[in-house]
Order: structure tokens, then C-alpha cells, then sequence
């Protein structure tokens, strides 16, 4: 499933009884872009930020004390940040192209320590897998 702002977005439905179609949704709580947050139950925020750019984070908060790892699903994005919420510069951060476990290493074009609960991650051309961050 895929975002693009001012497009529709797909959410598996299906329009007028044919298989496959796409839901229509223009906006999302009444966000229509540049910028959009999706703030799911669990507290975790994604925001698409432009063309193959996503962040994905804690919406606002930290992990609770003694927590020392972050990870997070992406989908076919150029470059993402990452909210990790560890606190630390000093970070490990690994990534590969199974979202559910397993498979191969990826190497971003650039991994970008932005500050003690960021990080982003840039490739060449767009990419799906996981991202851990080891803090």
C-alpha cells in the first residue's frame, strides 16, 4: 500500500463490485498534504512527507527505561527518518529487505545520525524491508 498525496490512496477495497480497486481517499483526518500523519493505537506515527519519503516513529514519545531498541517496516521509499526515541548518537543500525524477518542486508546510499532519537536512511533508488536501531 502506497500514499500518494492528491492521489488515491488503495486500501484493498474494491469500487463498483470490481476486485482491486482503490478507495478513493484523497485526504486522511482531513490532511491533504504536503504532509500527512497517520497516528495508529499503538502510539506509532507515519508521515509521508513528499515523494517516496516516509517517517515513522513514536508519535512523541520514548521508549519506557531500559529500552534499547527500535524497529519499523517500510515500503518502497527513496529516504525515510526514523524515530527511534533511544536517546544516544551511539547507534547500531541495521537494515534488510524482509519486513517480517530474515532475508537480505541492505546498505543505504546513507545512514544520517540526525540527532539522539533520529535517524535517516537514503538509497539510491526506492526500497521495502525493516530498519533496526540498536541503542
Amino acid at each position: 500500500m502506497g500514499l500518494g498525496l492528491g492521489s488515491i490512496v488503495s486500501v484493498g477495497g474494491s469500487v463498483g463490485g470490481s476486485g482491486g480497486g482503490s478507495s478513493g481517499i484523497t485526504e486522511i483526518n482531513g490532511q491533504t498534504g504536503p504532509i500527512v500523519t497517520i497516528i495508529g493505537a499503538s502510539g506509532i506515527s507515519v508521515v509521508v512527507t513528499g515523494p517516496n519519503e516516509i517517517t515513522i516513529g513514536l508519535s512523541g514519545t520514548v521508549p519506557t527505561s531500559g529500552a534499547s531498541k527500535f524497529a519499523a517496516s517500510f515500503s518502497s521509499i527513496a529516504s525515510g527518518q526514523f524515530v527511534h526515541g533511544l536517546g544516544t548518537m551511539d547507534v547500531i543500525v541495521q537494515v534488510r529487505d524482509n519486513p517480517s524477518g530474515g532475508g537480505r542486508m541492505l546498505i543505504p546510499d546513507d545512514i544520517i545520525v540526525d540527532s539522539p532519537d533520529f535517524i535517516s536512511l537514503v538509497f539510491n533508488h526506492p526500497q521495502s524491508g525493516r530498519v533496526v536501531i540498536l541503542g
